[in-house]
């Protein structure tokens, strides 16, 4: 899960944006964080992502190689640690995807 999410940080991100990735522990909650100030993922389209095969369909996204698994392979191993997967917007540009684990 951590590699697929770091790839495709790295994959929708300039080469000079920095990636992130932290780790913390709240409120009985460890949350995972990968952050990136890439090209980001539209409103519209963040409940789709997860879904299997499915690629956001705009220009940049589709110039880039993939098959749509990626997401839907990490929130399948999030499920088997009982954790959460969602992806929010990182101001001003890019994505954060964060997993949270119940402990």
């Amino acid at each position: 899960m951590i590699n697929n999410l770091l790839e495709n940080a790295v994959k929708y991100s300039d080469k000079e944006n920095p990636i992130s990735i932290t780790l913390a522990k709240k409120h009985g909650v460890v949350i995972m964080q990968v952050a990136d100030q890439g090209i980001g993922i539209p409103e519209n389209e963040k409940k789709m992502i997860f879904k299997k095969f499915y690629r956001i369909g705009n220009e940049p996204t589709r110039k880039k190689q993939g098959t749509g698994l990626g997401l839907y392979i990490c929130a399948l191993i999030a499920a088997e640690h009982r954790a959460d997967i969602i992806v929010k917007a990182n101001k001003p540009k890019g994505s954060i995807f964060e997993v949270n684990f119940k402990v």
